[in-house]
C-alpha cells in the first residue's frame, strides 16, 4: 500500500485523565495501540493537551469526558478540521484512522442532520442503520461538512467533493454496528479521490 497511502496517522479523540498515584511508566493504552501502529509521534488527538478534569481522584474522574466545556468541544473540533480532514482533503492519497470523539462533535449533530436534509441527503438511506444504533456525530459532520475552501473553489460550490460512507458496488463499508468502524471517502464528479 505505500504507494497508495503517503502517511498513516492515527487522531485520537481524547486523553483520558492520569491519577496522581498512577506510576510515571503507564501510558494510556489507545496511545500505545496507536504509537504501535503509526510509530512514534504518528498519532495526535482532537482535544491536544486538555482533559476532562485536571487532577482525578478516582477512575470515574479520569474517564469524564462529559465535563469537558463547550469551549473545549468547539477547540477539539476546529483542531481536527486543521490537523486532519483539510490535509486529507488538500493532498489526497492518505488514508487516516479517525476516532469518533462523540464527545467533541455531538453538540454538532442536529445542525449536521440539518445541512444534510437541505443538501438533500437521504440520511436513513445513505447510513443504513436502524434506530437502536447511533451513526457517531463526526460522520455526520464529515457528511455535511463544505469542502469548497480545500478544492479552490467559491464558497459553498455544487462542485465541492463530499464525503459518503465507502461503497463498492451494493456493499456498504459501514461496519459501525458490528465492528465499530466506518469507511469514508471523498466523492468527487471528476476526479478519483
Amino acid at each position: 500500500y505505500e504507494d497508495v497511502i503517503e502517511r498513516l496517522l492515527i487522531w485520537l479523540g481524547w486523553k483520558p485523565g492520569r491519577h496522581k498515584r498512577m506510576p510515571k511508566e503507564f501510558r494510556e493504552l489507545k496511545g500505545l495501540v496507536a504509537e504501535a501502529i503509526g510509530g512514534p509521534g504518528g498519532f495526535g488527538d482532537a482535544f491536544c493537551d486538555e482533559w476532562p478534569i485536571k487532577n482525578p481522584r478516582n477512575y470515574r474522574e479520569c474517564q469524564a469526558g462529559e465535563s469537558f466545556t463547550q469551549r473545549q468541544r468547539r477547540a477539539a473540533v476546529a483542531n481536527t478540521e486543521r490537523n486532519v480532514f483539510i490535509p486529507t482533503e488538500r493532498n489526497g492519497n492518505t488514508a487516516r484512522v479517525v476516532d469518533a470523539c462523540e464527545i467533541g462533535f455531538e453538540h454538532l449533530r442536529e445542525e449536521s442532520l440539518e445541512k444534510l436534509r437541505a443538501l438533500g441527503v437521504e440520511v436513513d438511506e445513505e447510513i443504513g442503520v436502524d434506530d437502536e444504533v447511533k451513526i457517531p456525530s463526526m460522520v455526520l459532520y464529515l457528511m455535511a461538512r463544505n469542502t469548497s475552501e480545500s478544492f479552490g473553489l467559491p464558497a459553498n460550490s455544487p462542485d465541492a467533493p463530499r464525503w459518503k460512507i465507502y461503497r463498492r458496488g451494493r456493499r456498504s463499508y459501514n461496519y459501525w454496528k458490528d465492528f465499530g468502524f466506518i469507511v469514508m471517502k471523498l466523492a468527487c464528479p471528476d476526479k478519483k479521490l
